[in-house]
């Protein structure tokens, strides 16, 4: 099975557009952000429920009501880590651009071109990475609550 997604991947690679290519990868990327957060959220309720068993084993006479919609989750989730959000939109732009370069492939002003773009990538990443490791423990979204 993996052979034949390698093969028709490679022959749909050579034959299509670039702006089809680019679309069939914006869908998977999306299908797999979908699924990805819909885990993440039954993850969440699971541990909302157990959080509540706990709670009720605990003091059963005062046990708090979790009510905590996805809305509020999500919110609070984009307000806590939106540097890291745009720094990833950021990303998606920059290699948005720079698959609209127009160099023939076979040349040096490509070569130059892949060398620049990994370097400002790998930069990217290490600065982001440098940034948010100190404060990742500072403020952690309270999932529990």
């Amino acid at each position: 099975m993996l052979c034949l997604g390698v093969t028709l991947g490679v022959l749909v690679n050579r034959s299509a557009p670039s702006w089809l290519l680019l679309a069939l990868l914006c869908s998977t990327l999306c299908l797999a952000l979908w699924r990805t957060g819909t885990k993440g959220l039954k993850q969440l309720k699971k541990e909302q429920e157990q959080l509540c068993v706990r709670l009720e084993e605990e003091v059963p006479d005062s046990a708090p009501e979790v009510v905590v919609s996805y809305s509020d989750v999500l919110g609070e989730l984009m307000e806590a880590k939106s540097e890291q959000i745009a720094g990833i939109a950021m990303v998606w732009l920059l290699m948005l651009a720079a698959s609209l370069h127009g160099l023939p492939y076979c040349s040096a002003k490509y070569g130059a071109f892949v060398v620049c773009l990994a370097a400002l990538l790998s930069t990217f990443a290490l600065v982001m990475t440098w940034r948010f490791q100190a404060t990742s423990y500072l403020n952690p979204i309270d999932w529990l609550k």
